[in-house]
């Protein structure tokens, strides 16, 4: 048996010492012989080698919401994400920002060892408290997100931190937090949502800011467990500057989502291409019944003023339109500054459509 295997077994023979294990938990594991703990763990390493692999991300980009700083921790600091309408609610996810410590590798900077999550509606300011936190509970140190189970009706979601942790990098006590997602099943109600907060959703910097709490982009970058990685679409320099694709999905679907994946071209350290490669400033989403697009309606538009409106996967959601054919228009192309050309280029991964959860683009026909 391989040693870490050992070591894990041994750490389940023994889980009586584990300080949150259960009484249920402990007489359990006691009663398994060594071959059913073995089993187990081929379970598990089963189930674990079916995890998709993270890594974190490079360059330059938004990194969340960092509150106004305070000289102790009993400082209470809150952030409000009101939602287009009221909504049943089943999760919440605290997405922390990260710090790289260059002692003990990476850390959350900034996330609360206390604080209360509370939901309401429109008409009800205090709202239900839906979830709370301690010391006790031992949240830190993480750098994953904290996944919150819940079943609420609401129309806002509020986390309110009564205990502040220190910042890194000069012990003040702030709220610091790199996304929070509000999930209705599949779908993230919070995304580009209204923030309050107390200091009116003012930052430290261009890079933390409250609306950058809930654009989506997180401080990782996931990998599906199985799979090949594929080369992005990356036209050549010159390209027309009202350029577009287009997408035949091959039936009309109601659809409400889109996800535009960036190139990721430079995967060294440091990066070679700037985060926003081959991202127009500026392009819109329209849907249509005809292929000539004679019937075409807007569904929705994306515009970047900065690098920080870009991230590896840009996640935009609309009214619900049913449609067959939809393009990418660009109103104002990235320009390549490259040695040997300069001018307009678009470049993307992946772009997904979504109808109910899924992505209806995958495998259609594309035209540019």
């Amino acid at each position: 048996m391989p040693t870490s295997r050992i070591i894990i077994t041994a750490a389940l023979l023994t889980a009586s010492t584990c300080c949150r294990a259960t009484e249920n938990i402990q007489e359990h594991v006691r009663s398994l012989s060594l071959t059913r703990l073995e089993q187990q763990l081929d379970a598990i390493d089963a189930e674990v080698e079916k995890l998709a692999h993270y890594s974190l991300r490079g360059g330059v980009g938004p990194v969340g919401y960092r509150s106004l700083i305070h000289d102790e921790n009993n400082f209470t600091e809150w952030v409000q994400i009101d939602f287009a309408a009221e909504t049943a609610v089943d999760k919440i996810v605290l997405v922390p920002s990260i710090w790289r410590d260059t002692k003990t590798g990476f850390r959350a900077d900034g996330f609360p060892p206390g604080f209360n999550i509370y939901a309401g509606t429109a008409g009800d300011t205090n709202g239900t408290l839906v979830a709370s936190f301690s010391r006790e509970d031992q949240l830190l140190p993480r750098i994953a997100p904290l996944v919150i189970s819940c079943n609420a009706t609401a129309s806002w979601v509020r986390l309110e931190a009564y205990d502040l942790s220190p910042r890194a990098w000069d012990g003040k006590y702030n709220l610091e937090m790199a996304e929070i997602m509000v999930f209705s099943g599949q779908e993230n109600v919070a995304l580009h949502q209204k923030v309050t907060t107390p200091s009116n959703g003012r930052g430290e910097g261009n890079s933390r800011k409250a609306r950058f709490m809930v654009d989506g982009f997180v401080p990782y970058l996931m990998d599906a467990y199985q799979g090949e990685q594929s080369i992005a679409f990356v036209s050549k320099v010159g390209i027309p500057e009202q350029a577009a694709i287009a997408i035949d999905l091959e039936q009309s679907v109601p659809l409400n989502r889109l996800h535009l994946h960036a190139t990721d071209l430079s995967d060294t350290v440091p990066h070679s291409t700037p985060a926003n490669f081959g991202i127009p400033k500026r392009l819109i989403l329209e849907g249509a019944q005809r292929a000539d697009f004679s019937d075409a309606v807007q569904l929705t538009e994306f515009k970047q003023d900065s690098v920080f409106e870009v991230g590896p996967i840009i996640m935009l959601t609309f009214p619900e339109q049913t449609c067959r054919y939809v393009r990418l228009a660009v109103i104002d192309p990235y320009i390549a500054q490259e040695p040997r050309a300069t001018g307009p280029q678009l470049g993307f991964a992946e772009i997904e459509l979504f109808s109910n959860g899924r992505n209806m683009a995958q495998g259609k026909p594309v035209m540019i």
